[in-house]
């Protein structure tokens, strides 16, 4: 039996996050939380169930443009990035709330629209939402975790709207301690970086004070196993994943500002690596890549 915590890992789990990308520019899918569950409790629309895209009141549907506004301006006013620095672009929030009461699964499973649930697989519902884009793991005891916001008033929005949607199945449901336990950015720094050598720099200066499994545990890059490299920050508390290529993905932050103070003190560490390459070493690659296409050309 999953509980919260442990379901969380599909949330969160930076293998998860990075299940899709070429190694040298990762391409991330950040909605591939959820396994296939083709053979699982799906239902179609009926008079009986309760869609909950449909669950907007006049208010919330007059409400909402001025929110998502609101939310693109503080994209932009609520932090300290100079001109320099790379912009970090939030493309996934993770919110957790109590709802304050036990839940029926099956029955949720069975009169909600968008609605999966297969306890084989993972003991909660599985709801879906398209407007905000977001999916959420309903559990027994109350707790809900939303994830797929593209920022923090949506992915409120939208846990308030999956609460809604069981408050009319007749569960006396509440809404407590919202928090956000996971933001989700990436960034383009537009350079290439050496990473072998940013990986021997931050495990030197760790070193002083870290020895084996907790210097493992703070900075990893293993080439054979995953592209990129990925070092564990303290201040702020965040893990921060670096490709070759020039990307850089935060992963673990709870609050927007520790985005933009982990980019500011990541980016003139990424600068002292930047990986450039002679005129003689481009051309060596472009004739390699020519040939291996001659190759293929030749073959057919």
């Amino acid at each position: 039996m999953n509980t919260p915590n442990q379901s969380f890992e599909l949330f969160s789990n930076i293998n998860a996050i990075q299940n899709s990308f070429n190694p040298q520019t990762p391409r991330m899918q950040y909605y591939s939380f959820f396994p296939n569950l083709s053979d699982t409790q799906t239902n179609s629309p009926s008079q009986a169930q309760v869609n909950i895209n449909d669950q907007l009141t006049n208010e919330e549907e007059n409400r909402e443009p001025n929110v998502q506004n609101n939310a693109i301006k503080t994209d932009t006013s609520t932090n300290s990035i100079t001109n320099e620095t790379p912009q970090p672009r939030i493309v996934n929030v993770v919110s957790m709330v109590d709802l304050g009461c036990p839940l029926n699964l099956r029955e949720i499973a069975s009169k909600c629209v968008n609605a999966e649930y297969n306890p084989a697989r993972i003991n909660a519902v599985i709801m879906r939402l398209k407007n905000p884009k977001t999916a959420s793991l309903i559990f027994n005891t109350g707790i809900l975790i939303c994830t797929g916001a593209n920022n923090e008033i949506d992915s409120k929005i939208a846990a308030k709207r999956y609460a809604k949607s069981i408050r009319s199945l007749g569960y006396e449901v509440k809404f407590k301690n919202f928090k956000i336990i996971n933001i989700v950015a990436t960034c383009d720094v537009g350079f290439n970086i050496h990473l072998t050598k940013l990986n021997l720099k931050i495990a030197h200066s760790l070193g002083k004070t870290l020895k084996g499994d907790e210097l493992k545990e703070k900075i990893s890059y293993e080439p054979q196993i995953f592209p990129g490299l990925i070092y564990r920050m303290d201040k702020p508390k965040l893990a921060i994943l670096v490709f070759a290529s020039g990307k850089v993905n935060i992963v673990g932050a709870k609050e927007r500002d520790e985005v933009y103070k982990a980019i500011e003190k990541m980016y003139p560490i990424l600068l002292k690596y930047k990986l450039e390459f002679s005129k003689k070493a481009e051309m060596k690659i472009d004739n390699k890549i020519e040939k291996e296409f001659n190759d293929i050309q030749s073959e057919d």
